[in-house]
């Protein structure tokens, strides 16, 4: 539709990053970040007798070829349907929040260096509406989003080698379904 608008967010975001000489090459980081989502384009699956018997509510949903001189002596008004198409609208929204946590640390060991690091997000809220009768799918209940995920790492170097280990969680507690309507 002509009115359809791009998707409008909101970003915000605060971080600190710590170091003290009491524990050299120690590195601790903390990131909080909300992002708001709103007048965000839906694709709106209606049926397509709704959108044929009102297209003067939704323009360019019913694709018709020309009227034609023939049709018109049949008293139609509106040319023959090509195609009948579902809408986007701004009627979305969403919200996320999240925490980042980062800890690096570097020493010498056995003739090289170690380097080890730790990272965990925790995202307690994901959240998308998605207006009734729109249609869209959603995989999960909860859109699938793990709300902790985190990695440890050990990288051990010299100057002819190098080794790297790196260990990966993300929350399993996700609930399952098959794709629904909502």
């Amino acid at each position: 539709p002509a009115d359809l608008r791009p998707d409008q967010t909101r970003t915000y975001s605060a971080g600190a990053v710590l170091t003290s000489p009491l524990i050299p090459r120690t590195r601790l980081s903390i990131d909080y970040t909300r992002i708001e989502g709103y007048d965000l384009m839906v694709a709106v699956h209606r049926s397509v007798d709704l959108y044929i018997l009102n297209e003067d509510l939704y323009p360019g949903a019913v694709v018709r070829a020309p009227l034609t001189d023939a049709d018109r002596a049949k008293g139609y008004t509106g040319g023959r349907i090509i195609e009948v198409r579902d809408l986007n609208e701004n009627t979305g929204s969403s919200l996320m929040q999240s925490v980042d946590m980062v800890a690096e640390h570097d020493l010498r060991l056995a003739g090289g260096r170690l380097g080890l690091s730790a990272a965990l997000t925790w995202q307690p809220t994901l959240s998308r509406y998605v207006p009734p009768g729109s249609g869209a799918y959603k995989r999960t209940p909860d859109h699938g989003a793990p709300k902790w995920r985190g990695a440890v790492g050990a990288r051990w170097s010299n100057q002819r080698f190098a080794l790297a280990a790196t260990v990966r969680y993300i929350d399993a507690n996700l609930p399952t379904a098959l794709p629904e309507r909502t």
